[in-house]
């Protein structure tokens, strides 16, 4: 590509920036409900032990 311009998502392996933000943002409602009906909860500033 000339210019230095980022390549179409669609030849990529991997979404773009924009659109894997866009995506992650729309699941968490979903994810949050989960995590909250969930009886353990991890990632808030909790120690994990096994």
């Amino acid at each position: 590509m000339e210019g230095g311009g980022q390549s179409a998502e669609f030849l990529s392996t991997h979404p773009s920036d924009q659109r894997r933000a866009g995506d992650l943002k729309a699941l968490m409602p979903e994810a949050s409900a989960v995590y909250q009906s969930s009886t353990v909860k991890y990632g808030s500033g909790q120690a994990l032990t096994s």
